[in-house]
């Protein structure tokens, strides 16, 4: 009987010794926070639109969303899968008037502000992208795959502008821009975005 209580003092000093060591280990080497990943400025993003952008009815400051068309990868990581929430604002626009004055052309500035990672919006900066109907070369932002043909007088132009390359010769002052919903837009980061997964 007095061995069996000797082993158990025994064993319970070494469970003892053993939980003081492991926690003055953890206390000496605390394990490190992993660092967070950074995608780099310059990284594209190609955005989805959810919504019509046209500038007879969008308003400066007026918030809209689309959707990355393509997993958002840093190095190995993937940071997004595509899919995911992004959110931006309408920095400018200006409305196509015409009249027996001179015609006001549309001019549209969109940016990037958003994104949702681990269902927590993260702030991003994009470029300010320029659509401005006496820039025909601008129009060319908006991807031709995408219903291109409805960027410029809306979707009555669409027909017309299939047959045409990109739609963009067919350009004609004093109309809306119109950009529509699941047209294809890309952007690129001005500055790194660092992520914590």
């Amino acid at each position: 009987m007095t061995t069996i209580i000797k082993k158990s003092r025994i064993t319970a000093s070494r469970l003892l010794l053993l939980a003081t060591s492991t926690l003055f280990l953890a206390a000496a080497y605390p394990v490190a926070a992993q660092d967070p990943v950074t995608v780099n400025a310059g990284t594209r993003l190609m955005i989805r639109t959810e919504s019509v952008l046209n500038t007879g009815k969008i308003k400066k400051d007026e918030r809209f969303t689309g959707v990355l068309e393509g997993n958002l990868v840093s190095g190995d990581v993937t940071i997004a899968l595509a899919g995911t929430k992004v959110y931006g604002k309408v920095v400018a626009v200006k409305k196509a008037k015409r009249g027996r004055a001179k015609k006001k052309q549309a001019k549209l500035v969109l940016q990037l502000t958003d994104i949702m990672i681990n269902n927590q919006l993260q702030p991003i900066i994009s470029d300010e992208l320029t659509f401005d109907t006496e820039k025909p070369e601008t129009l060319k932002k908006v991807a031709k795959s995408a219903a291109i043909g409805g960027i410029i007088g809306g979707k009555d132009q669409a027909k017309k502008s299939a047959a045409i390359r990109g739609g963009i010769e067919l350009v004609k002052k004093g109309e809306q821009i119109n950009i529509d919903k699941d047209s294809l837009i890309e952007f690129r980061l001005m500055q790194p975005l660092a992520i914590k997964l």
